[in-house]
């Protein structure tokens, strides 16, 4: 009953959750298959980005990793410098945005690197209790989807395809 065929990995994040709530929801199913498919995967991407755990590090160091080319998802004013070389760039501090994990919440801004990663500034505590709530391991993606004015909604799609 679920789709076969691989997405691109532009859309996998659409995919993934589509596939997730297919056997609940038939008539997503029917609109997916019947051609809709490209509107709801582009709904999603301007509202949701997903980044995989790619090493035992992030797990580890309690930390989400998000790549640069999705800094426009979060408003400028955000984001900080980590080190003094993106002071350049950014303010020591941005402005706090509200992470929701579903477990807990916390407000901060969004460190970046020269490494052209960002990340939330409050690693530790709120990410380590979302990782071990939903036993996230490597190969996970994190979904960070747009909620009301400066609060980021965080959630977990297991590599099996399910979401938490």
């Amino acid at each position: 009953d679920m789709i076969d065929d691989a997405p691109p990995q532009s859309s996998i994040l659409a995919h993934n959750i589509i596939k997730a709530f297919y056997k609940c929801d038939r008539t997503l199913k029917s609109k997916y298959k019947s051609g809709e498919k490209e509107d709801m995967e582009n709904k999603l991407a301007s509202t949701t980005i997903q980044v995989r755990i790619e090493t035992p590090h992030w797990l580890k160091r309690k930390v989400i990793y998000i790549p640069r080319e999705f800094a426009s998802f979060f408003p400028g004013d955000a984001m900080g410098a980590r080190g003094e070389e993106e002071l350049k760039s950014y303010p020591k501090r941005g402005l706090p945005v509200t992470f929701d994990y579903g477990v807990t919440k916390s407000i901060c801004d969004i460190s970046t690197d020269k490494a052209g990663k960002m990340r939330p500034r409050d690693t530790g505590k709120p990410i380590d209790d979302f990782f071990k709530a939903f036993d996230a391991v490597v190969g996970d993606y994190v979904t960070i989807s747009k909620g009301d004015d400066r609060v980021f909604h965080i959630k977990l799609v297991k590599v099996n395809g399910s979401t938490i």
